[in-house]
């Protein structure tokens, strides 16, 4: 329990009394009260990484509105990157005041936590909110095409790439849109692509080789020899 502190006030909902202010130290005696009343859940923070310089501010001088909660937030977020449900929170707080830019951000960094541990469904979900509150950011349409490749929706995943291709160019999005495309039966503009993709880059010709496979299966015999006498 060392240098976890209560980032929100612990209530008992049956009788609505609080149990734990925000703020406190988590100690023994707060753990077994939420022990005996079957409290599951309650929101910490690891002071050990700012020496608990940003709690102590809090405590001093508390949020007063949502705005300023949406800013703490941010800045919890900054000190505990890997944790998804701070960034889950940074996103939701940021939806419901209509500041599409952080609640993008916390739900794009959760997405990206979630992807990294496994959990595809809920890594789309967050991305899914994510595009719904940045619809134009290059960023999060990259990251949900590659979440919604992995998924097997490659119709899906170049939907969501295909208004950023007249204008990036980049090795990591011309890779999954060419896989996109690839997948998506359209052969001709995914060998574009890829070949695009593959100039003086002798570590991505594995995709010219992918493509040569799906040219053959369509047998388009010819063009895949052609594909492969450029690798």
């Amino acid at each position: 329990l060392a240098n976890k502190v209560l980032i929100d006030d612990v209530i008992d909902s049956e009788k609505n009394v609080v149990i734990a202010r925000a703020f406190e130290p988590l100690s023994k005696v707060i753990v077994r009260q939420l022990v005996d009343l079957k409290i599951s859940k309650a929101k910490v923070i690891d002071t050990s990484k700012d020496a608990g310089i940003i709690i102590k501010s809090l405590k001093k001088d508390p949020p007063r509105n949502e705005e300023e909660a949406l800013s703490c937030w941010e800045r919890i977020t900054e000190l505990e990157p890997g944790n998804a449900a701070r960034h889950m929170a940074l996103g939701e707080l940021g939806e419901r005041l209509g500041r599409t830019a952080a609640a993008a951000r916390g739900f794009l960094r959760a997405g990206q936590l979630a992807l990294a541990g496994g959990e595809l469904e809920n890594a789309l979900e967050f991305f899914d909110r994510a595009h719904r509150q940045a619809p134009g950011e290059r960023s999060v349409a990259l990251l949900y095409a590659t979440a919604l490749l992995r998924k097997g929706d490659a119709t899906r995943a170049l939907q969501m790439l295909e208004p950023f291709t007249a204008t990036e160019s980049d090795p990591a999005f011309l890779e999954t849109l060419g896989e996109a495309l690839m997948r998506s039966g359209d052969l001709d503009r995914a060998r574009t692509v890829l070949e695009q993709l593959c100039q003086g880059r002798d570590d991505r010709f594995e995709r010219l080789i992918e493509l040569s496979g799906h040219l053959l299966k369509g047998k388009r015999d010819d063009q895949a020899v052609e594909v492969l006498g450029g690798v």
